[in-house]
């Protein structure tokens, strides 16, 4: 299964905030916008809440497959080469 994460939305209205959350939560962005807008104009922190989330949460391609480490400055990587002659015989 794989792992749900909160992240930013490609479709956004400002900066994909609310339309990420609902997409985390299953449900329509147009009502988290709407509750969002009210937690705004009623009690004032949906403001610092919005700005503060536009920060913290990533983008989702940001979110994909990371590449591999890179190899640690410690490891000896050993890589042997054969040399073949013309006639096809093999020599270390």
């Amino acid at each position: 299964m794989a792992e749900k994460r909160l992240t930013k939305s490609n479709d956004k209205k400002i900066a994909g905030v609310c339309s990420g959350v609902a997409e985390y939560f299953g449900i329509d962005p147009t009502a988290v916008r709407l509750v969002w807008a009210l937690s705004i104009l009623v009690y004032g922190f949906g403001l610092g809440l919005y700005i503060l989330m536009a920060i913290i949460m990533p983008n989702p391609e940001t979110t994909k497959a990371a590449p591999a480490a890179p190899a640690d400055d410690d490891e000896e990587i050993v890589v042997e080469v054969a040399d073949v002659d013309d006639g096809g015989e093999e020599k270390k």
